[in-house]
């Protein structure tokens, strides 16, 4: 049964980043620019997290609540800080990726 939820659970998030990526507005696209694909994923994933929280950044009790629907617990909004180190650490020397990072902490899409 566990097993089933975790298949369905990648499959609706493949789905949303299929969508995402098919239908990013004006503003997203701006954002992300020529970035690397992982740099891309971070920043649907980062605004999708913004948009659902609001102006606060979710604290790791919301992201792991039963109340908060299980695409959003599965996109781990908590971890958004580190994972952000963790791009900037493996893309130093790519400049449209820093660049799109930077974007994405001001852009609010």
């Amino acid at each position: 049964m566990a097993m089933l939820r975790t298949a369905t659970i990648c499959a609706v998030l493949l789905s949303m980043a299929d969508a995402a990526a098919a239908g990013d507005d004006a503003c997203v696209r701006a954002t992300i620019g020529t970035a690397p694909a992982p740099v891309a994923a971070y920043i649907r994933r980062r605004l999708t997290c913004l948009r659902y929280g609001g102006d606060e950044p979710i604290r790791r009790a919301q992201a792991h609540s039963p109340k908060t629907p299980a695409a959003i617990r599965a996109l781990n909004c908590d971890r958004l800080d580190g994972d952000d180190a963790a791009l900037r650490r493996e893309f130093a020397h790519d400049r449209s990726a820093l660049q799109a990072l930077t974007r994405s902490e001001r852009q609010l899409c």
